[in-house]
């Protein structure tokens, strides 16, 4: 009994301190959907996945560690902590470092299939990140 106890408890702290990834998954899930309904929608959801991205590590991590970082930074801090999610991390590198300082005109020429593995990566960074 006393064992089943102790699992029900990890199994509930584990839910609530992950709620900020089923959170921001379902996030991802709502900008993909507006992606595939109107596919000329791709630079506002390219632009909105950083600012998802950020918002994830400042849930896991502390702002101090998180805030501040942009650029080649920001994608060596979401390399360093992606745990099982190392390609996702590797294909989010050029939207943290790049893409997300272009003008809707450069994002417009920003592929589908781009997009998508954008997407991907995202989901891969949100699900398998290791925070400390």
């Amino acid at each position: 009994a006393l064992l089943a106890v102790w699992l029900l408890w990890r199994g509930v702290r584990w839910w609530f301190r992950n709620r900020y990834r089923r959170d921001a998954l379902a996030e991802l899930r709502r900008l993909e959907l507006r992606w595939q309904a109107d596919p000329d929608s791709g630079p506002a959801v390219l632009s909105a996945l950083p600012v998802l991205i950020k918002r994830c590590a400042l849930a896991a991590w502390p702002r101090e560690q998180v805030a501040s970082r942009s650029g080649t930074d920001w994608a060596k801090f979401l390399q360093d902590h992606a745990g099982h999610a190392t390609h996702g991390a590797q294909a989010l590198a050029p939207l943290v470092r790049d893409i997300q300082y272009h003008d809707t005109q450069a994002l417009k020429r920003v592929s589908a299939h781009d997009v998508h593995v954008l997407i991907e990566a995202s989901r891969q960074w949100i699900q398998g990140h290791v925070s400390t």
